[in-house]
């Protein structure tokens, strides 16, 4: 289940719940003054599975390895298109 940000009408407190898709736009009470007058919040965050690397050369990317080989496309490559 993803997590969505909500946002307080009344005290302006941020906090986060863990729903289900079909609930993300339902009311969701408060935890600071309990107020159901809350607003999802358009998050920019987004979350990466385990496993996931930091940089593009994990998935075989485009660019030098550790070693100093390119294994990119070159202009060349291009050629077909």
């Amino acid at each position: 289940m993803p997590i969505y940000e909500y946002q307080c009408k009344k005290c302006s407190a941020e906090f986060e719940r863990l729903r289900s898709m079909a609930e993300m736009d339902k009311a969701s009470a408060c935890p600071k003054c309990k107020s159901r007058a809350t607003r999802r919040k358009v998050s920019m965050q987004f979350a990466v599975g385990a496993g996931s690397g930091g940089d593009f050369g994990d998935f075989g990317g485009f660019g030098d390895d550790d070693m100093g080989h390119d294994h990119g496309m070159g202009d060349d490559d291009f050629d077909d298109f």
